[in-house]
């Protein structure tokens, strides 16, 4: 985005925008799924003796929460860093890896937690990824004209 221009649509850079927002979402999920095993089973291992049982559910829910933040975070802001495209459609055609994503996390959730939870992860980050795209449109877009008023 040289100068506060649009970048021209191609269906290549499409994909690899795609691809790359993919990814990164990706790489987000299996790390967090990673690293709640690891508090999982450290916090079962202190259920297990008994010690701080209250205490380690607790973690396991705040660090949990905390997880599930960042990565909606990251999928609202992410739309934030790609190329604009002048049609809106384009825009949001480059958004589909990053709603593919966010279904199967929300589809994993479904299958090992609840409907509730599926629904509390994918509605905000859907919601949150078409207006991030739509607000940072428009301000581009009313920039450009408003460039050709004065």
């Amino acid at each position: 985005m040289e100068n506060g221009k649009f970048k021209e649509y191609r269906p290549l850079l499409c994909v690899k925008i795609n691809l790359f927002t993919a990814f990164i979402i990706f790489v987000l999920f299996i790390c967090s799924k990673l690293f709640m095993e690891k508090i999982q089973n450290d916090a079962l291992v202190t259920v297990n003796d008994l010690d701080n049982a209250a205490g380690a559910m607790v973690a396991i829910v705040v660090i949990g929460g905390l997880v599930g933040m960042l990565l909606i975070s990251c999928s609202i802001l992410l739309p934030l860093t790609i190329p604009l495209f002048s049609n809106f459609r384009n825009n949001l055609k480059s958004l589909i890896g990053i709603v593919i994503c966010n279904f199967g996390i929300s589809y994993f959730l479904l299958l090992n937690f609840t409907l509730q939870l599926a629904l509390c992860y994918f509605i905000p980050t859907l919601v949150g990824v078409y207006f991030s795209m739509y607000f940072r449109y428009e301000k581009k877009n009313s920039t450009k004209i408003n460039k050709f008023v004065y």
